[in-house]
């Protein structure tokens, strides 16, 4: 997807949340995310597409390549996730500000430690617009309204983009599911099929809210005792005596005292289209 990353940042758990040793730029995080916009393709981000003399010819003319990375129903798979962050996530309130149809319109947000990295980006199968909000300083940090703030800034750049040239956003394009893509219900506690487990001795059948998941060519199993991936003994004890009622602090959220480094802007915009990338 673009991002060239140091070999030890992918020895750091925090990698799994964006957290990386000195961070990704936004023209980064636009080429990156028009990956899931462009069915899995990526292309490399340029800026100048060609250059004419005055005469009208062309002395250069920039040839991008595509590279699959993800499958088209990896890629539907993805967009239908972050299309739930503009419905019922994190930036629902985003819709309201638009001029255009957004029902193609994905999206996701990022907020560090302390508020001070805000970022959003957004995708149409047309363009993706990335936005980040922070500071230089590691001795200043952003306010809580910092994330609707910058969501009224891409969502004012987004508008700009729609009024000058409607058609590169490509919003009423088709994003049929692949035919390899399988819905099923799972629990929600266990993300697969209900089932049955012993439990003190006692068989349990496996039952409660469910949801319903995407995959690719792939269904959940019934769920198991040791249904995750990994876990000690002792994890799927509290899990289980969570799951029989007992509150034993399963699901507490704890928080790290690490620092995160800051970026190295104080705010910047990048625009993707699938076959060029602007700052």
């Amino acid at each position: 997807m673009g991002l060239n990353l140091p070999a030890t940042d992918y020895n750091q758990l925090g990698l799994a949340l964006g957290g990386t040793s000195d961070g990704v730029s936004v023209l980064d995080q636009a080429s990156a995310f028009s990956t899931f916009a462009d069915q899995g393709q990526h292309v490399d981000a340029y800026v100048i597409d060609k250059i004419t003399d005055p005469a009208g010819n062309v002395v250069y003319q920039h040839k991008s390549q595509k590279t699959k990375v993800f499958s088209k129903a990896t890629s539907y798979i993805m967009n239908q996730m972050l299309s739930g962050v503009l419905t019922d996530g994190t930036a629902s309130t985003l819709s309201d500000q638009l001029y255009f149809n957004t029902n193609n319109l994905v999206g996701k947000t990022g907020t560090s430690n302390d508020n001070r990295d805000i970022w959003f980006i957004g995708s149409t199968p047309g363009i993706t617009l990335a936005s980040w909000m922070g500071y230089d300083s590691t001795g200043r940090n952003l306010t809580d309204s910092a994330s609707s703030i910058n969501e009224q800034y891409w969502a004012k750049l987004a508008n700009s983009v729609y009024q000058l040239d409607p058609d590169s956003m490509k919003l009423e394009a088709d994003r049929t599911k692949p035919s390899t893509v399988i819905s099923s219900k799972v629990l929600k506690l266990t993300g697969q099929l209900p089932g049955s487990v012993s439990l003190n001795g006692n068989t349990k059948a496996l039952d409660g809210t469910t949801t319903t998941s995407l995959y690719n060519n792939w269904t959940p199993p019934a769920t198991t005792y040791e249904f995750g991936i990994g876990g000690s003994t002792k994890n799927y004890e509290t899990f289980w005596n969570h799951y029989l009622g007992y509150n034993n602090g399963y699901g507490s959220i704890t928080y790290s005292t690490a620092d995160e480094l800051d970026p190295t802007a104080d705010n910047k915009t990048t625009t993707s289209t699938n076959n060029s990338t602007s700052d």
